[in-house]
């Protein structure tokens, strides 16, 4: 493992730079997760529309939304400017998603069914539009912020400190809106909307200000190239294979099955009791804030130690287990035992994105080793297109097993017993075997920090260091 004592001066970041750039961690988890959490409540709970319209209509959203990443990411990597190529794009995309988070939340409250499906459909479009803009670009402005293997760890781990306060926010959200100061519900998710829609843009600009592109330069001489070679040039090495289709098992197992969290919570832990379960949901969004905070020092201390690959099998095992105890923590007698599973959860979750981007951020060092061309956009392009892939099912996915199982808004806390039973297998067993299947995948990576060192010092044989 290449050690502190290794590392070339200008390698490590000064801190007014990682904490510029990690700043814009808030909006980028804001933006992947908020919709995705707040949908159900709102529209469901609060507006009675069928659970798997919603799930159908963030689906569709998603993979419109997916479709656009590699025209992005194509965008970046050819866009000329003197203010660099990931950076102007960071900028609006922060602006954009500032913009049109708001407006999901101003469906007139006496609406038909219909009406409101309609509604939430072309406003769901909008902001993933947005959101695709801004994602594509912070990742791959991260993968540009340093050369060296072991500080890509502690980049993306310094933007998870940020990014890991979005759960917090989005677990009080539901819970403030209800509160007393306003009329009803929805009301409050408007208001609080608009706040969330100044977070967007006052966190994601200076994030695009702070920052500083390593290779713009270098890049400015490679030819442009077409957006389908870049796209299928991508998949021609096996370790982003074996990335991705890592990612797409770990997005669908665990993401589809996050959702349910509300309704156990609500219909099995608390009888129905909508505003109890939603206070116990922000008190896990809390815990889990803190529980994130906590790790992160001590996984950028394993992947340093052991190389990214073990760190993140290490990271999976956790998850595994946090999953199997929801099944024993989630209970009516205990609510409050759950709080426990977020100190495992909290941490494999986390430290699986901090270490699958920073391989991602390898693989483009393999790429120019192998191509001679820098194709950051691209790579995080295609990254987050299969992401959102897999979260779009995971979307169609939690609204067909809640129809499956019967669930029934209308029932309130009298929910049949089945139906809970069997929600509950899915939110806990689903995530358990989707981490064992990880950990065994990663016996087939190939990119050690041997292998890592090992590029970086041919490439900086051909070329100036960066």
């Amino acid at each position: 493992m290449p050690a502190d004592k290794d590392r070339k001066p200008g390698d490590r970041l000064g801190n007014k730079e990682l904490l510029g750039f990690a700043v814009g961690g808030l909006p980028l988890n804001l933006g992947v997760e908020s919709l995705k959490q707040l949908a159900y409540p709102v529209y469901n709970i609060i507006l009675g529309v069928n659970p798997a319209a919603i799930g159908l209509i963030l689906m569709i959203a998603r993979l419109i939304d997916a479709f656009l990443d590699p025209l992005i990411g194509w965008l970046s990597d050819n866009s000329r400017s003197r203010w660099g190529r990931r950076r102007p794009y960071v900028a609006l995309g922060s602006v954009l998603c500032g913009l049109t988070f708001p407006l999901v939340w101003f469906v007139p409250a006496d609406t038909t069914e219909t009406h409101a499906i309609a509604y939430f459909a072309a406003t769901a479009f909008l902001y993933y539009l947005a959101v695709s803009v801004y994602q594509v670009s912070y990742m791959t402005l991260g993968m540009e912020l340093t050369p060296d293997y072991a500080e890509r760890t502690r980049v993306m781990a310094s933007r998870t400190v940020f990014g890991a306060t979005s759960g917090l926010i989005l677990a009080w959200v539901f819970r403030i809106a209800q509160a007393d100061m306003f009329s009803d519900p929805l009301t409050g998710m408007r208001v609080v909307g608009m706040v969330l829609g100044g977070i967007f843009i006052a966190t994601g600009v200076p994030a695009a200000l702070a920052s500083r592109e390593r290779y713009h330069k270098l890049a400015e001489t490679q030819e442009k190239q077409p957006v389908l070679r870049s796209l299928t040039g991508a998949f021609r090495y096996s370790s982003f294979r074996i990335l991705m289709v890592l990612t797409l098992v770990i997005v669908f197992c665990t993401q589809s099955v996050n959702a349910l969290g509300v309704y156990v919570t609500t219909y099995y832990v608390y009888g129905g009791d909508i505003k109890a379960a939603a206070t116990m949901t922000a008190w896990y969004g809390t815990v889990t804030l803190f529980a994130t905070w906590a790790a992160l020092p001590i996984l950028t201390w394993a992947a340093r130690r052991w190389g990214k690959t073990r760190a993140l099998a290490v990271t999976m095992a956790v998850g595994c287990l946090g999953a199997i105890l929801k099944w024993f923590l989630f209970q009516p007698e205990f609510p409050y035992a759950q709080l426990v599973v977020a100190c495992f959860v909290a941490p494999a979750n986390a430290g699986f994105w901090v270490l699958v981007n920073a391989m991602k951020a390898d693989m483009c060092d393999w790429d120019e080793l192998k191509t001679g061309l820098r194709r950051e956009g691209m790579f995080a392009a295609v990254s987050a297109w299969l992401q959102k892939l897999a979260a779009a099912m995971t979307f169609s996915f939690a609204g067909f097993v809640l129809v499956c199982t019967g669930f029934d808004q209308a029932k309130g806390g009298a929910q049949a017993s089945d139906t809970l039973l069997h929600i509950r297998i899915v939110f806990a067993f689903v995530p358990a075997a989707a981490y064992i299947l990880g950990i065994a995948m990663l016996r087939w990576y190939p990119l050690s920090p041997t292998v890592m060192t090992e590029v970086r010092a041919e490439l900086e044989a051909k070329r100036a260091a960066v």
